[in-house]
């Protein structure tokens, strides 16, 4: 399952939003509807769980309806879980932000791609945010502290 978090501004006044998933990144479906913020001027936060049983990437979007029908599309995130030793991540590239669940607290690296060590983590039970605002675009691979799960991630400008 991957639940999809998302805010507003005060500013946005959003009637409702179609959750959008596709696996190229391109081709996109409606897999659900969630309703809009109160009145304007209210900020809102806003959730949605794709049940989808999803062992490859997914690409998510949210098409946002105003009160007049006119709609926009979110930036397109990329989610790959990966469920090795407990440990599942996605990076989300419009934060630069690595989201690391775990099952226990443990302990993880960051590495760039020729092996040199980026940061240390010391992750907690539960879902952690890293923030990788600091490191330039390129590939990267998290590491358990055991070594046995490597996974890649790209970081875009």
């Amino acid at each position: 399952m991957i639940d999809l978090v998302w805010t507003t501004s005060a500013a946005d006044d959003y009637r409702y939003f179609e959750v959008q998933r596709s696996t190229d990144g391109s081709t996109f479906a409606d897999i659900g509807r969630v309703d809009g913020s109160g009145p304007a001027g209210d900020t809102g936060s806003f959730t949605y769980s794709d049940e989808a049983d999803i062992a490859n990437t997914n690409f998510y979007r949210l098409k946002l309806f105003t009160d007049d029908d006119h709609y926009t599309y979110s930036s397109i995130i990329a989610i790959q879980p990966q469920v090795t030793s407990g440990l599942r991540f996605f990076f989300d590239a419009d934060r630069k932000e690595l989201q690391v669940t775990v099952q226990q607290s443990s302990r993880a690296a960051i590495v760039g791609a020729s092996g040199q060590l980026l940061k240390t983590l010391t992750l907690v039970a539960g879902r952690n945010s890293v923030s990788m605002s600091d490191v330039a675009p390129g590939v990267y691979f998290l590491r358990d502290e055991g070594g046995n799960t490597t996974r890649r991630f790209v970081v875009f400008k």
